[in-house]
């Protein structure tokens, strides 16, 4: 079954097969990187105020020591982040661990905008089983995600394109684009969808990486990954929206 989101893209809304979508957070500098950067510049602008004798002076220096020492830690944090591979290289250990502990299991990897889709093909899952709370715990899955799966009984994955993605700056009309749809509203809706699906025709919602973990294929989780394929492009040279 499809749905439209509230932000007019479709999404493929299943009851048992597992999708999990991780997002490329940057966490930041660490506590521990940001206190030795900033203690020696902040002593330094105070011991500026106490030397000149000047209030004014210190809070100036104590203000510049701040903003110097983000961006010290800033492009040091990125520099380690980036040599060591990123989010993406973090994200992918993590499912090369989870498939190591859970030999069983079996997941098709997708690549999105902003980060990577998974699709367990192995076996089928009840939303609410404990497998899943575990496997989207390990893979640092969307944490809003994974909750709406409990709540909704259900799985869902996006399978075109983000509006802003592709061109399409306006929102879907009516504000807010959800049932029910008074009936003098309805032809601004269907523009809105005729003008998002012309402009998605040149895009994929994901694109297709590999297969990790046991190779067992279930044959629902089958034709739910055969209709996925083909609604979002994954497999096709498109760029992803």
């Amino acid at each position: 079954m499809s749905t439209r989101n509230s932000h007019g893209a479709l999404c493929l809304n299943t009851p048992n097969v597992l999708f999990a979508d991780i997002d490329f957070d940057d966490p930041g500098p660490s506590r521990r990187l940001k206190r030795w950067i900033r203690s020696p510049l902040l002593i330094a602008a105070l011991v500026a105020g106490v030397w000149l004798r000047s209030w004014w002076v210190g809070i100036g220096a104590l203000v510049a020591a701040l903003i110097v020492a983000d961006l010290i830690y800033s492009r040091i944090h990125r520099h380690y982040w980036l040599r060591d591979g990123g989010p993406e290289r973090r994200a992918n250990e993590r499912i090369d661990a989870f498939v190591l502990a859970n030999p069983e299991w079996s997941f098709r990897v997708y690549r999105t905008p902003a980060g990577l889709r998974l699709l367990a093909m192995h076996r089928t899952f009840d939303p609410g089983e404990p497998a899943v709370a575990a496997c989207f715990g390990a893979l640092q899955a969307d944490t809003i995600y994974a909750l709406m799966c409990a709540r909704q009984h259900c799985f869902r994955a996006r399978v075109s394109p983000k509006p802003w993605r592709i061109g399409i700056s306006e929102h879907m009309r009516p504000r807010p684009g959800v049932w029910p749809v008074k009936p003098e509203r309805m032809k601004d809706r269907e523009q809105w969808i005729a003008a998002y699906e012309r402009a998605s025709l040149g895009y994929a919602a994901c694109r297709y990486v590999c297969d990790v973990g046991s190779g067992v294929v279930d044959p629902i989780a089958d034709d739910i990954c055969k209709l996925h394929d083909s609604l979002t492009g994954a497999e096709l040279a498109l760029p992803i929206g």
